[in-house]
Order: C-alpha cells, then structure tokens, then sequence
C-alpha cells in the first residue's frame, strides 16, 4: 500500500465536471498539451491494438487522437460524467474508474490523461486496469504530482486543506508494481502555467472541473479575511514579468499487462505460469 491515501468525495468530483461541461474545453490547453505529450510517447512502442480504451476521456480530445492513430481499432471513451461525455462526438461510455466495464484481459491499450488523481480508490483502479489488459497490454496514463499548485497550497495560513491532494510518482509507482504490471516506468516533469490574477486562476479551475474534492476540505464560503491573506500572500510569488505562476507536476507512467498467471502449489505458496505453457483439455 503507498505511503500516503487520500479520501476523495466522488459525489464532489462529478458536481465539479457537471458544472464544467460547457467551460471545458475553452479552458483546456494545459491538458490538451499533456495529452499531446502522452500521446508522442506512443510514437516509441509498437502497438497494434484492438481495442482501445481512454479512462477519463472528458470531452474527447485524446479518444479522437487515439481514433485517428489506430483506425483498425474499437476505441472507446469512458468517464463518470453524464453531462461532460455529451460534450464528446467519439464513441463514449459511462463508468467508474473502480470498476471499469470491460472483460478480463480484453483491452489491447489503457490510455488516461489527468483522470486518476480524482479517482476516489487509485488503487482500485490500477488494480481494474490490470485485471482488464491482455498479457502484453500497455497502461499510458499521466496524472499530476503533489507540487501541484504548491503556490497556492502555500498562500493559504489557516492550517485547512484548500488543494486537492496528489499522490507521489514513486507510491504510484509502488502500486504498480504491487499490482504485478509488467516493467513499471515513471518520470516526471513540471509546468508553470502563468496568470494575471489569482482570481483568474481559480475561475480556470472552477471551469475545468479540477477543485478541491478531498473528503477533509473545509466545507462552506470562505471568510473574506482569509481570502484577503491568500491573496497577499500568493502576491509573494509574483514574478519580474508581473505574472504569478501555478506549478503544474505532470507524472508520466507507463506499464503492461502481466503475461503468466499465477496459482498456488500443495504448500499454499505462489507460482506462475506463462501464458503459452496453460494448455485447454477437451
């Protein structure tokens, strides 16, 4: 298990992407250019799938890339936002990243750009990612890093949880191996995203979907003389340019399916066994 475990209101994450489903796309650049990135990474590792799914597939962008990339495929969006995929002209479906809707060993290539952060059980879902890749199947995902709007996090004096928690790359890393994925890779690489205000940064927020959903934020309005400090304080951090930055973590990962099975021997400890060595008897 990682080091650290976050709660996360699922119930709070599907407000947020509900509200931000007319909004999203016009402020998504920043995940679009992550997305781009993810998808280079394709460039290098020959794949040639049937069936292709994007876990958070948000209005689309990414699953119409996958689409154009590999024409010979089924590929499929999925996320747990109704009014969000409505937005999306691919093939989508809804469901839980906990509990992806798909066979065992069915998927060929599980691509995931900025969803698993809001997953309410990440080990959960590496754990269904996993049990849907074929042997040899390939897990591409990016996710953000606890350095995140560190900024931010900073600026606030009162001791709450005002940001959403992100794990480390290397307790994801853990998990993955945990799980028994196949030749686990993580990098990482940080953004800085710069704004005018900090009013305009929290509205880019509001607009994508991405607020705080951690089961111990402080619930309610936030009192004007807080809100006056972090203000003061975020003014810290503005740069010789006149701009106030907002750190972006970007955490890279990618890892394949298992290609044995494993059972158990008369003593009750475990053993695999390739794939090519299980033979059916008629």
């Amino acid at each position: 298990m990682p080091k650290t475990q976050f709660q996360v209101d699922q119930n709070a994450v599907k407000k947020a992407l509900h509200a931000a489903a007319r909004t999203y796309d016009n402020v998504g650049m920043v995940p679009k250019a992550i997305a781009d990135r993810l998808l280079e990474r394709l460039d290098f590792i020959r794949l040639n799938p049937l069936c292709v799914v994007d876990v958070g597939a948000r209005t689309g962008y990414a699953t119409q890339q996958l689409e154009e990339r590999y024409r010979e495929a089924i590929v499929v969006g999925l996320d747990f936002s109704v009014a969000i995929l409505k937005a999306a002209s691919s093939k989508m479906m809804v469901g839980e990243y906990t509990a992806l809707p798909f066979a065992d060993r069915s998927v060929d290539l599980i691509f995931s750009n900025l969803a698993f952060q809001w997953s309410s059980d990440l080990q959960q879902t590496l754990q269904e990612c996993h049990r849907v890749l074929k042997p040899g199947g390939l897990l591409l995902f990016s996710t953000v890093g606890p350095d995140t709007l560190k900024e931010l996090h900073s600026s606030f004096a009162d001791g709450h949880r005002h940001v959403h928690p992100f794990y480390d790359m290397h307790d994801i890393g853990d998990m993955l191996t945990q799980l028994r994925f196949t030749d686990p890779v993580m990098d990482t690489e940080r953004l800085i995203v710069h704004y005018s205000s900090v009013p305009q940064l929290i509205k880019d927020l509001k607009q994508l979907g991405a607020q705080n959903a951690s089961q111990d934020r402080l619930k309610g309005l936030m009192g004007k003389t807080q809100w006056r400090q972090m203000l003061t304080n975020y003014e810290n951090c503005r740069e010789e340019n006149g701009a106030l930055p907002a750190t972006v973590e970007v955490i890279y990962g990618h890892a394949f399916g298992t290609e044995s099975n494993s059972f158990k021997n008369a003593n009750g400890e475990e053993v695999t066994v390739p794939i090519d060595k299980i033979i059916r008897r008629n």
